[in-house]
């Protein structure tokens, strides 16, 4: 079938690509609930024993994992129980903001053991050489050698085609828009480096915080995070991230027109939702004559605690905007849960009220809940996430038409060499 049709190519199950698949299965259930038997494994995948302990074996020779013997609780056999080796795959994330940037290690778990933060570099070039000189600060200080960090994810708050590894747009840092980020990341740093939109990390983010904390949680929500200037989502569908038929960009709740007549938008339309709802449009509603601050909004929050007029008025219209655009997405998506994220949420009773009671319907349910971590938190163990899933990724069949994309990716060559 050739490549320069554009046709289709069908992915089919082969008994490797099979066993992959249940590789993957059960190393997202070790990291889900370890330390876990292998009988409990099989329980949970639904995997035959003896095709667990098949792969768990092959595991263990890869050096993925460890087994050791649960303490006795009663009679009966005690059971062996398996662990991730942390060390195992060590990586490191990257959040990119407009003024600093933060670096996070972290294990095969996901969980963070440091973070750094540097100011953000005015170009790609030298965002590249910081990033290059910053990982050997990390492997000093965390005792690494030179070959220890195994993968780089990194979050960009802008479009970003997370096929190609190319950050589309990003309006707050104009120089990085059209750049091959992590083609130039991976040159400069001899590392695997996986990039995505800042809120999709958000969004995977939680749903690992999901998994390792409530059972049974729902695995459809959208994620959405109210920052300074602008206002990000990610959509988690069926325990999946979901960027787009083209993996370029999905669910910018930010970016629904509110008021084709409001105010003017960086994206270059008007009355887009983050210009009622970011952080500076509230504090614009409470004191227009002050120039907004990042740290200013802590002012704004407190006299809105202490019931101070303006403050409780100009938080109240924000969570006017946001039931407004909850019971839009929930018209479109019917997701589970909406999640919020970001410092309106120290105000989330008044927005969780304003949600439960305007703009109600009986067909489409909106559920708000506050993210496991409200600030900028989740964004940085997203892009941790995304770094930890390139050891566990899984393989998917069925129609793509997005191989020679991939392709191209994944073996660095031109669409003119393909002519």
């Amino acid at each position: 079938m050739s490549r320069r049709s554009g046709t289709p190519i069908p992915h089919t199950a082969t008994p490797e690509s099979v066993r992959e698949v249940n590789r993957s299965i059960l190393l997202g259930l070790m990291r889900r609930y370890s330390p876990v038997s292998r009988a409990e494994l099989s329980r949970r995948s639904g995997i035959f024993p003896s095709n667990v302990s098949r792969i768990v074996e092959g595991l263990m020779a890869e050096g993925l994992l460890t087994e050791r013997r649960a303490k006795p609780s009663g009679r009966g056999k005690v059971p062996m129980l398996l662990e991730l080796r942390d060390e195992y795959f060590r990586v490191v994330g990257i959040y990119v903001q407009p003024s600093e940037t933060t670096l996070a290690f972290a294990g095969f778990s996901g969980e963070i053991q440091k973070t750094w933060s540097i100011p953000t570099p005015a170009t790609p070039q030298a965002f590249c050489e910081e990033i290059r000189r910053m990982l050997d600060v990390i492997r000093v200080e965390m005792n690494l050698d030179a070959k220890a960090i195994r993968h780089i994810g990194v979050g960009v708050p802008g479009f970003v085609d997370a096929v190609a590894g190319i950050i589309t747009c990003v309006t707050t840092l104009p120089a990085y828009s059209g750049c091959p980020l992590a083609r130039e990341l991976e040159r400069h740093t001899a590392v695997p480096v996986s990039i995505d939109n800042d809120c999709n990390l958000g969004a995977l983010s939680e749903l690992r915080r999901l998994e390792a904390h409530a059972e049974g949680a729902q695995s459809d929500f959208l994620f959405m995070s109210v920052g300074d200037y602008g206002v990000g989502a990610g959509l988690i569908l069926r325990d999946e991230l979901y960027r787009g038929h083209n993996a370029c960009f999905a669910a910018e709740v930010g970016h629904i027109i509110m008021n084709p007549d409001g105010p003017r938008c960086s994206c270059g339309r008007s009355g887009c939702l983050e210009t009622y709802i970011s952080n500076a449009a509230t504090w614009n509603r409470y004191k227009p004559r002050t120039p907004f601050e990042s740290r200013r909004f802590r002012e704004l929050l407190d006299a809105a605690a202490n019931e101070e007029p303006r403050a409780v008025a100009a938080i109240q219209e924000t969570a006017n905007y946001i039931a407004l655009a909850a019971t839009n997405i929930a018209t479109i998506l019917n997701p589970a849960e909406i999640v919020l994220a970001g410092k309106i949420t120290e105000a989330f009773p008044s927005i969780r009220h304003a949600v439960d009671t305007l703009y109600l319907s009986p067909y489409a349910r909106v559920i708000l809940r506050r993210s496991w971590s409200a600030r900028e938190v989740p964004l940085i163990h997203g892009a941790v996430c995304l770094a930890v899933n390139q050891a566990i990724d899984t393989p998917v069949f069925g129609m793509s038409t997005n191989i020679l994309r991939t392709d191209i990716h994944r073996n660095k060559i031109t669409a003119s060499e393909l002519e």
